[in-house]
């Protein structure tokens, strides 16, 4: 059997949605114009050989959740506008295993004007089974990448959840079957986003996205089956409700767009690879001369004297699984004084990031 690809995307004057099939050397082998006003965001094909399409269209001067299901050649067999009051956009879509799709996207109808991300559950006709809404809180927004479905048929959505005003964090929601929140995760220190996940032959999950520290960057993270990565994470309950939704049944008008022409492509070496951090137990704690650590062990407040100015960095502290419970970016520092509050005598982790690297110590808090 031939390996195709399937692309969608948007189409301008009007704005319509845009699907190519091409071969494996990404010869095109038809081309499809959706005469919708809808924008493209997702497809993957299903089951049956066809393909299940989202993204978002206009309806009465709102955006509204885009979804269409094609045949195996790219001819609608129906269309459905879901959405709500305000605007809703369809980010990602998948067929579950009982033939069903899951929509996942963000919502601004709850007259906050901020975002929530949802999922949306259909039947095979794209009719609307249950619906569900997460949200961070009053002047915070959680936006969607992507959503998976998981080996014990839950679901997984990843996306950024943007708290006011310490910044964007990576995050990853876990549902069951039916949409309600196992467990949920924030990653970084304020400046991150997933925009993909999957799940891994571990059971863990991996999840890519960006880094906007200094310059614009990858950012790669792997956990274990609860979403624990064993640094810069912490848990987070999202609020959970219902969405609710009207869906309407549009027609779709279906032309063949033009050749499409192939393209010189240049590739280079480059760029740089920075380990963020890695789960250290306390026998792998690492020492090093960059940065001393005084008074060593305290009971609440210590100092940190850097060997050189740190331009742009950032100091994190963390216990020996994992959990960060105090973070703050360093700029322009050559030393630092620390007050910890209401932290339980132990072992714990101080990283700082230089920009570059990471330098890692451990601290011991002593109370009497």
């Amino acid at each position: 059997m031939m390996e195709c690809y399937i692309i969608v995307g948007t189409v301008n004057n009007p704005f319509n949605i845009y699907l190519i099939k091409t071969d494996n050397n990404g010869d095109t082998l038809w081309t499809r114009i959706f005469d919708t006003g809808a924008f493209g965001a997702s497809v993957k094909q299903t089951a049956d050989g066809g393909y299940i399409i989202t993204g978002s269209a206009m309806l009465s001067g709102n955006q509204e959740i885009y979804l269409a299901k094609t045949d195996s050649i790219g001819n609608p067999a129906w269309t459905k506008i879901i959405g709500g009051a305000n605007d809703d956009v369809g980010s990602s879509v998948l067929q579950t295993t009982d033939g069903g799709y899951i929509i996942a996207g963000g919502t601004s109808n709850f007259g906050t004007g901020l975002s929530n991300t949802f999922l949306i559950k259909t039947n095979s006709t794209g009719d609307t089974l249950w619906t569900k809404t997460f949200g961070a809180g009053t002047n915070d927004e959680l936006s969607c990448g992507s959503v998976i479905q998981t080996n014990d048929g839950g679901l997984l959505l990843c996306g950024a959840a943007y708290f006011d005003p310490s910044g964007e964090f990576g995050v990853l929601i876990k549902t069951d079957s039916i949409g309600n929140q196992s467990w949920a995760r924030i990653y970084g220190s304020g400046k991150e986003s997933l925009s993909q996940v999957r799940q891994t032959n571990d059971g863990g999950y991996i999840s890519i996205g960006e880094n906007s520290f200094g310059t614009q960057q990858a950012y790669l993270i792997k956990t274990d089956i609860t979403g624990n990565s064993g640094c810069y994470d912490s848990s987070f309950n999202f609020t959970e409700s219902a969405f609710p939704v009207q869906t309407a049944n549009p027609s779709t008008v279906v032309s063949s767009a033009g050749s499409i022409s192939s393209q010189n492509t240049i590739t280079e070496n480059g760029g740089t690879v920075t380990t963020l951090c890695l789960a250290l137990g306390i026998n792998d704690i690492v020492s090093n001369s960059a940065f001393e650590i005084f008074p060593n062990p305290t009971s609440d407040v210590f100092n940190l004297s850097f060997n050189k100015s740190i331009i742009r960095g950032i100091l994190t502290i963390y216990n020996m699984i994992g959990q960060i419970f105090y973070s703050e970016e360093i700029v322009m520092e050559t030393s630092k004084a620390i007050e910890l509050k209401n932290v339980s005598s132990g072992v714990y982790l101080v990283k700082v990031f230089d920009g570059e690297k990471n330098y890692c110590k451990k601290i011991i808090i002593e109370h009497d």
